[in-house]
């Protein structure tokens, strides 16, 4: 029985250091950044783990290429460094879900309803309405149809077709 306490501060210490583990990795994921550089070496583009540009160097031959051009190569070097990013982010947080699964461990041996702790989403016994509850479901919204612009005008209209007959195809003067 003597045992017990002295295991229990043991896992309590060990769920302690991996939380301050966890807290620490977590505050590491805005320093996650990247770069690419394009094929010929005229762009080279630096961003961060969420994609967001931090920094674009142009090389001085840029001046005389094509704007669109420019421009198709700094996107395409965007990509690839938010690529390079977004990869290096998710090695990350397998790291990150390791831990997570080894706190998860430790903490239902101290406690077995800690798993609560580490779900997702909260539970709700009651949320969902039984079938007798449920609002009467709204029948889909029925738009009039547009009648199709008619493509003369009537011929009892002489002014509109004295009108479109006389128009003048280089605007009214």
């Amino acid at each position: 029985m003597t045992d017990e306490p002295d295991h229990l501060k043991e896992i309590a210490e060990r769920v302690r250091a991996q939380v301050a583990e966890l807290e620490s990795q977590m505050s590491r994921i805005d320093a996650i950044e990247a770069e690419a550089e394009s094929m010929d070496r005229m762009v080279r583009v630096r961003v961060n783990a969420n994609g967001m540009v931090l920094g674009i160097q142009l090389h001085q031959a840029t001046a005389r290429m094509d704007r669109g051009r420019l421009g198709t190569l700094i996107a395409e070097t965007a990509q690839a460094a938010a690529y390079r990013a977004s990869d290096a982010a998710h090695q990350f947080f397998e790291g990150l879900l390791a831990t997570r699964a080894e706190l998860q461990q430790a903490a239902e041996a101290i406690h077995p309803e800690a798993r609560q702790m580490f779900s997702s989403h909260l539970p709700a016994p009651h949320s969902s309405p039984s079938p007798s509850h449920c609002p009467p479901a709204k029948p889909p919204v029925v738009y009039p149809t547009q009648q199709p612009p008619q493509r003369y005008a009537a011929l009892d209209d002489e002014d509109a077709h004295y009108e479109r007959f006389n128009q003048n195809p280089f605007g009214r003067s």
